[in-house]
């Protein structure tokens, strides 16, 4: 064997070398050198050292037989201890480190190659001892185990845990072939829950052709070179090279179930290990037979004793009718008593002891039509004992094995009675309030998308039969969308209290507000649909956001009169003046037509003419007079346009909007509101997309906050050096646009902050505000547009609003 690892610590480097060198040319290639005590740990651990040459004499705070000492506590291997020095006072200690030799420098290499050869083999045979002695002491422990346990289930852990600490394997598991996973295993490395069936692990692992399989006499899998990536079932995940054994557990030429055991060290499955094992697999399944045939019987009397006991104490009362003797009963069990009666008191008496005239007359008639014996009628009567009423269900079929014979058992089914009328009455309840609710209930079968229930709220909703509606897909009626795109069928989840509209049976739109639950029923997964319609109500809504829409426009009415009246009323004196210079200039062409003839070759009457005119005047004056009038009527129309704009109803459903053009309308209507004492910065983003809204309310919500920020800047106004600014800025922010509207003004009180979204909560004069403007805001940005709307606000340094509306359409 050439192939050792041989650690080498000798504080002499040319010694050493030397040693080293020696070693090579006797084809010894794996020499490590180490020249202190901690460089030999490291070496020790990183490469698996087989044998050691030690330096008694090492620098540093221990030498080389303390040193050999801490190697043999991490693993046991020959040590040969290579020295100068003579053995005195070091004796005793270089004992007790149990050396494999001793050799005195100058070394003749020959020497040292047959010192290692024989330390070596004296190792392995030591090691072989000890595998002996371990084999020896775990079939004992084993075989203990298995006689001393009443089941096999109770000792297979312990036996597992023995095996893999006597062995040194990575992993023990055992799969029975009763179960269907592998019930046993231990290795903390590997979750039990996901380790699947060790029938399954092999059969998958004999199928990739890149991994060899050895069977051996026992009739054992050796599965070696498990490359790395392959990945079982449940992804259990193994390392390469990962060495596998698979023993069958056998008793009586039957398997039984599977011993696994898996080690990364391809030495351990060695064919006297193999036999070992196979011989331990042999002990572990015949003792799991004889103990799991031991388990049955015993099981099998205990379930004998226990129906012999459930029958004896069950609520189920046994009978057997005699029907060729009146239909008496000549049999029942001792449950009658749970009908507060006793057995002697129904035996050997008619049926009708027991059944009322009514429920008589039907088992005579159920027992006329039966013909076939086994075949099993069934039965609900009324039982009176003791003043007291108890409902039963019977269950009766006409004996196999006796002639004119009934055999049948029945039970207390009383307080199921009083459940499922309770049920009923709780169900009459219900569907009374959910009538005086108006609420329209469908019952859709999602699998099907079909409609299978609906109430009459719901046939007047869809203005349709009942009979029309369950003969129709859901999807035909009662989708969220027109287009079906978004359709209750197509979604699992709950929906609740979702706005939407839907199509009549003739037509007709109606907007509900719907909510959509998950149930189970007749033990399927089913959807009910709850409806109300809210088309009125969406109506009145509507009317009164226009009408507050109106009313702000009313409230700036005078300011926009008066924006409209300053253009106006330079039109007016530009018209006037072009009136009357439109006399000078009719003047001056009529003398010139009338005197051209005879002065015609005089210049001077027509310059005279001219300056008499004062044409000079009026050419000059007449332009910047029609110029300042285009502007007027620009002026005029902008703020018609806005107006338009802004008391546009708007639409039902949201629009893509420029959102910087709202703005710019909303400041032209509101100009009178701040022009005096305030200016405007806008700061808009000019790339900003289109954004889905309802301008209309959109409209309102940024009218509501310029005026207020307008009316907070007004009370600062006669400050000396104050400057009244407004600030709005836009962009976009993830997959929002957002717009920040901010003023300079004397800001919101830190006690009014919670309060200002509050309906009818206002800090302003009785007159001068109603509470409801950012209460409305607040409304149309965040429930409408599904948005938020926040601020900032500093007490006499002003107020930022902040609005935020999604960009997605949907």
């Amino acid at each position: 064997m050439l192939d050792y690892k041989i650690l080498l610590v000798e504080d002499d480097y040319t010694a050493a070398f030397i040693i080293t060198k020696n070693l090579k040319l006797k084809g010894y290639d794996k020499v490590y050198h180490a020249g202190e005590s901690n460089e030999a740990i490291k070496l020790f651990n990183e490469h698996e050292i087989e044998i050691v040459l030690m330096d008694i004499q090492l620098p540093g705070e221990i030498n080389g037989i303390e040193l050999a000492s801490k190697l043999k506590e991490i693993k046991e291997v020959p040590i040969i201890y290579v020295t100068a020095n003579t053995i005195t006072s070091e004796y005793e200690h270089l004992l007790k480190s149990n050396p494999y030799g001793f050799l005195s420098k100058p070394i003749k290499i020959n020497d040292l190659v047959v010192a290692m050869d024989i330390s070596i083999e004296r190792h392995r045979l030591y090691k072989s001892i000890q595998q002996s002695e371990v084999r020896l002491k775990l079939a004992t422990q084993v075989l203990e185990l298995l006689n001393q346990a009443e089941e096999a289930d109770d000792v297979i852990s312990d036996i597992l845990f023995i095996i893999k600490e006597c062995m040194s394997f990575r992993t023990v598991g055992i799969s029975l072939a009763s179960e269907d996973s592998l019930q046993y295993i231990i290795d903390e490395s590997i979750n039990e829950e996901n380790f699947n069936n060790i029938y399954e692990v092999l059969a998958l692992i004999s199928k990739n052709e890149e991994i060899e399989c050895h069977k051996t006499k026992g009739g054992s899998s050796h599965i070696s070179n498990l490359p790395n990536g392959i990945i079982l079932k449940d992804s259990v995940e193994y390392v390469e090279n990962l060495n596998m054994l698979f023993v069958p557990l056998s008793a009586y030429k039957k398997d039984v179930g599977v011993l696994f055991i898996a080690s990364n060290n391809a030495d351990v499955f060695d064919e006297k290990t193999i036999q070992f094992v196979e011989r331990i697999s042999n002990s572990i399944g015949l003792t799991i037979t004889r103990k799991q045939s031991a388990k049955k019987n015993k099981n099998d009397l205990e379930r004998i004793k226990e129906l012999e006991d459930i029958i004896n104490k069950s609520p189920i009362v046994a009978f057997e009718l005699d029907l060729s003797n009146n239909n008496k009963i000549v049999s029942v069990s001792d449950s009658i008593r749970n009908f507060n009666l006793e057995p002697s008191q129904i035996l050997n008496k008619n049926i009708n002891t027991l059944l009322t005239p009514e429920k008589l007359n039907e088992f005579n008639q159920t027992v006329a039509k039966m013909q076939t014996p086994g075949e099993i009628k069934s039965m609900t009567f009324q039982v009176f004992a003791e003043n007291k009423t108890y409902w039963a269900d019977s269950f009766f079929w006409i004996d196999e094995h006796k002639e004119h014979t009934i055999k049948g058992v029945f039970h207390d089914v009383s307080k199921r009675y009083s459940a499922e009328k309770s049920l009923k009455d709780s169900q009459d309840f219900l569907n009374q309030i959910l009538t005086h609710l108006q609420a329209s209930i469908f019952v859709i079968d999602h699998k099907k998308e079909a409609i299978i229930e609906a109430n009459d709220h719901a046939a007047d909703l869809m203005e349709m039969s009942i009979e029309e509606i369950l003969n129709s897909k859901c999807c035909d009626l009662i989708c969220l969308s027109k287009t079906h795109d978004d359709s209750i069928c197509s979604s699992m989840s709950n929906i609740f209290n979702v706005e939407s509209e839907i199509y009549t049976g003739s037509g007709t739109k109606k907007i509900v507000r719907k909510s959509v639950i998950e149930i189970l029923y007749n033990g399927k997964p089913h959807h009910v649909i709850v409806m109300f319609d809210i088309t009125s109500e969406k109506k009145e809504a509507m009317s009164l956001a226009n009408t507050r829409r109106l009313e702000a426009i009313g409230q700036l009415a005078a300011g926009v009169a008066h924006e409209i009246n300053t253009p106006t009323q330079y039109i007016g004196d530009n018209i006037t003046f072009l009136s009357e210079s439109m006399g000078g200039l009719v003047k001056f062409f009529n003398d010139v037509n009338l005197n051209c003839p005879q002065t015609c070759g005089s210049a001077q009457k027509i310059k005279d003419l001219y300056q008499e005119g004062d044409l000079e005047y009026l050419l000059r004056e007449i332009p910047i007079a029609l110029e300042q009038s285009n502007e007027g009527i620009a002026r005029v129309s902008e703020i018609i346009l806005a107006m338009k704009k802004f008391s546009h109803p708007g639409s039902s459903e949201k629009t893509l909007t420029n959102i910087n053009e709202m703005i710019d309308n909303t400041l032209v209507v509101t100009r009178n509101q701040w022009k005096y004492f305030a200016e405007v910065e806008k700061l808009y983003d000019n790339d900003l997309p289109m954004v889905p809204c309802f301008p209309a309310d959109l409209n309102q919500a940024f009218l509501n906050i310029i005026v207020n920020a307008a009316q907070a800047i007004e009370p600062l106004k006669d400050q000396e050096g104050f400057k009244g600014v407004i600030t709005i800025k836009t962009y976009q922010e993830d997959n929002n646009a957002v717009i920040e509207i901010q003023d300079n003004g004397t800001g919101i009180k830190k006690e009014d902050r919670p309060k200002i979204f509050e309906p009818f909560f206002t800090t302003k004069d009785i007159g001068k505000g109603t509470g409801q403007g950012l209460s409305i805001v607040y409304s149309i940005l965040n429930d409408k547009h599904k948005g938020s709307l926040d601020f900032i606000s500093a007490t006499g340094k002003g107020t930022i609003f902040t609005i935020k509306l999604p960009m997605d359409l949907s």
